[in-house]
Formats: C-alpha cells, sequence, structure tokens
C-alpha cells in the first residue's frame, strides 16, 4: 500500500481541531472511562486501511457511530500515521491459520449467532427463541447473568444494564413497535456523544435551541454531509456527517 509522507504537526492540529479526545482516548494518555481507546490500531487496521476507515467509516456499516469528517486523503493518512505511531506495536503473529482454523472458523460463524447481526453469503443455522417465548424469568440467566457462562455472549453489561433489561421484560414489550422520534433523536445524541462538541466547546451551538432555530430541511443536509457550505468557516472545527441517521434526527 503507497503510503503518503505524513505531517505530523498537521496531523496533531487536526486531531485537536476534530475533537477526537472527546470520545476517544488517545494513545500514551490516561484512561478515561466511557472512551474508546486507539492503543490497538496497529492491531486492528492493515496498512492503509486505517486512513480508508477515516474518510468513509460508515463505507461496510451504514449506522456506525464514527463520525463522517469529509477528510481529504492527505488529512487522514497524516491522522492515521501519526496514530499508528503512538500507538502499540503489532504483535507477530505466533502462526499462520490452517485449513483446519478456516473450516472451524466457518463453523463457529454459521452456528453461533454472528449472522443474526451481521451480513454474509454464508448460510445462518442458528436458532434460538423467539423473543415473545423469552418469559420474564428467563431473564436472569444466560447473557444476562450476573456472570455469563456456557455458550452465552459476554455483553459486558453493568447491573444498571441489566436491571433495566429485565423492567422490559416485565412490560408488554409494545414499545419496540412504537417510534418516537423525540426519543429516537435523544438516543442518538447520546450514542453519538453529540455533547461532548455542543455546548462543550466554544462556538458550538447548543443542541436544546437547535430546534427553534433551523429548519428541518436544513439540519437535515448538515446530518447527511450533502450540505458543502460550512455554517460556520471561521472555526477549525467541522461538523461530520451521520448519513444513516440525518432524515430521522
Amino acid at each position: 500500500v503507497k503510503l503518503l509522507e505524513a505531517d505530523s504537526e498537521a496531523a496533531e492540529e487536526m486531531v485537536r481541531s476534530l475533537n477526537c479526545v472527546g470520545c476517544h482516548n488517545l494513545p500514551g494518555e490516561p484512561m478515561v472511562e466511557g472512551k474508546l481507546s486507539l492503543v490497538h490500531v496497529n492491531q486492528k487496521f492493515p496498512k492503509g486501511e486505517l486512513a480508508a476507515f477515516l474518510r468513509a467509516p460508515n463505507a461496510h456499516f451504514a449506522w456506525t457511530r464514527m463520525p463522517k469528517f469529509d477528510l481529504s486523503q492527505k488529512e487522514a493518512s497524516n491522522i492515521a500515521q501519526w496514530l499508528r505511531g503512538k500507538a502499540d506495536e503489532r504483535e507477530p503473529i505466533d502462526r499462520l491459520a490452517t485449513e483446519v482454523d478456516v473450516k472451524r472458523g466457518k463453523m463457529l460463524v454459521a452456528t453461533i449467532g454472528c449472522l443474526n447481526c451481521h451480513n454474509h453469503k454464508q448460510e445462518n443455522t442458528f436458532k434460538t427463541l423467539d423473543l415473545a417465548a423469552l418469559t420474564p424469568d428467563k431473564w436472569m440467566d444466560g447473557c444476562l447473568a450476573d456472570e455469563p457462562s456456557g455458550k452465552s455472549p459476554h455483553f459486558g453489561f453493568k447491573p444498571e444494564d441489566r436491571a433495566a433489561l429485565r423492567a422490559f421484560a416485565a412490560s408488554d414489550r409494545k414499545s419496540l413497535h412504537r417510534h418516537e422520534p423525540a426519543e429516537f433523536a435523544r438516543r442518538q445524541i447520546r450514542l453519538l456523544n453529540c455533547t461532548a462538541c455542543h455546548g462543550e466547546l466554544e462556538g458550538f451551538p447548543r443542541l436544546d435551541m437547535i430546534g427553534g432555530k433551523l429548519r428541518p430541511e436544513w439540519m437535515q443536509a448538515i446530518l447527511d454531509g450533502s450540505l458543502k457550505q460550512r455554517p460556520r468557516p471561521w472555526l477549525a472545527h467541522r461538523m461530520p456527517a451521520f448519513p444513516a441517521r440525518a432524515k430521522e434526527l
């Protein structure tokens, strides 16, 4: 993969102006709970792929929480190489995968539930109970157990997460079929961590006044990335796009 020559100073300034630390723990800095660490980027991304991801984070998953900042190739390459230089080195692979490993991996993907969430051409043979068949007493075990065991997935639920899910189990569950735009917006603002910039950094408008100020079609154009004219060109910060969520937000 041909890499552009990195400009570390420009990369560091770009990381600052994009407020990456609002969501991420940068390599070499103290860990903050609730933020995603970038110390493992060398483990995760092959050469060239981190820059590609920074330019189009939604290329393979439209609903990713990673913001799309409309970075140029040079900007993305600068940031990627700067992060790689600070992150942990890639650990050497003890051995190459064998044909047996590949065959077993293919079997596991089809049988342990991976394809319930991920798209793949392989046939999904994993079966489980319908949600309606899960009576409230069954929400104490499996992945909701205090310490999941066996084949149950480990979601890392906190006690309050398990309590909320069990409260949902005891309800009529009709909320799954209701769509409330205001509730959707509140959820997404929390999941996307919008308040790490809005209401926190100078020059960013507070979100509690946006609805009374801007037209919906204008906000949608900002959020889906189709508005190329920057509303505040004097700011070094950039408003990212979240195309999959734009219309509902």
